[in-house]
């Protein structure tokens, strides 16, 4: 099947449980929670938080952290932030993504 990426999003927000601001929000608000725990030792690691329990997840990288999450809750979609940073990733135009 050769679908294209508007395709494939619409299919994933079929699934999806909550709607990216919803997901961002309960994920923002659960990372101020434990952002002081983290920070002190864990600057730069990534942490993929499952927002319906709160667990979170830590790794040296986005597919590392994810798919530590996913082994957990296969079925859930994560909020995904780089410890002491304002976003998990930076384009090289400046563009932000996931700000917290």
């Amino acid at each position: 099947m050769n679908e294209g990426s508007g395709e494939v999003l619409k299919r994933l927000k079929l699934k999806a449980k909550y709607t990216t601001k919803e997901l961002c929000f309960k994920g923002e608000k659960i990372y101020v929670e434990i952002k002081e725990t983290l920070e002190p030792t864990l600057n730069s690691k990534f942490v993929a938080i499952e927002v319906d329990s709160g667990d979170y997840f830590i790794g040296n990288d986005a597919i590392e952290t994810t798919e530590r999450a996913k082994k957990r809750y296969p079925d859930s979609t994560f909020f995904l932030v780089r410890i002491g940073h304002s976003a998990a990733f930076k384009t090289n135009r400046g563009i932000k993504v996931l700000q917290v």
